[in-house]
Formats: structure tokens, C-alpha cells, sequence
């Protein structure tokens, strides 16, 4: 048993037509597709995620400024 693998896109039609090596031998094959899900993109054209890591906010950002303090009581 061999495996072929060989990256394609699939057209609007939905129709594909692949051409094997000429090394695979001819008769009956198996034939398994597998696709991979599409990264969400926003209206700008960004990757969704592609910041993560990159800010950060400290543990004590909902606390109460001191300099605000009269204002609060």
C-alpha cells in the first residue's frame, strides 16, 4: 500500500480532477479527503488572533485610582 498526497483547491463546481505521479500503479484506489477549516478573516483583511500575546493588562486595572478618590466618595 502507497499514499499520495497532494494539496488542491477546490473550484466553485466543485469538481476536481487530479493527476497522479506515474509511479502509482493502475486498478482500485481509496480515496480520502480531508479538508482544512478556512481562518476567519475581519473586514480589514486581519487575522482574527493574530496579536494574541502581544498586550497584556495588569492585575489591578479595575482598581480604583487614588487620584480620583475624592470624586468616588
Amino acid at each position: 500500500m502507497s499514499t499520495v498526497v497532494k494539496k488542491i483547491v477546490i473550484p466553485s463546481n466543485r469538481h476536481i480532477n487530479i493527476e497522479l505521479p506515474p509511479e502509482v500503479p493502475v486498478g482500485e484506489a481509496i480515496v480520502t479527503l480531508t479538508i482544512e477549516p478556512k481562518t476567519p478573516v475581519n473586514r480589514l483583511g486581519e487575522l482574527f488572533g493574530q496579536g494574541k500575546g502581544e498586550i497584556w493588562m495588569a492585575d489591578d486595572f479595575d482598581a480604583p485610582l487614588e487620584d480620583f478618590k475624592e470624586y468616588m466618595e
